[in-house]
């Protein structure tokens, strides 16, 4: 887990990493691909169709992406 602002709106937002992240629906059941979660504008949680997730997922299986999750600060200045 880590906080910083993503969205330049002045507030932390919360990001987790969720790296044993499998999704069940999947019909080739690809394993513990992973994925971010990270924090609304309204500070919750938003799940909804893959278009408007705050989700990142991973693509390959055994990826384990999230795995590690930092907060690095305006590295681009």
């Amino acid at each position: 887990m880590a906080v910083t602002d993503l969205n330049r709106d002045g507030r932390d937002d919360i990001i987790i990493g969720a790296p044993h992240h499998t999704d069940c629906e999947n019909p080739e059941l690809e394993y513990e691909t992973g994925a971010m979660y990270y924090q609304t504008a309204l500070g919750g949680f938003q799940r909804g169709s893959p278009s408007n997730e705050l989700i990142l997922r991973g693509k390959t299986s055994g990826g384990r992406f999230g795995f590690a999750v930092a907060a690095l600060g305006d590295i681009n200045l």
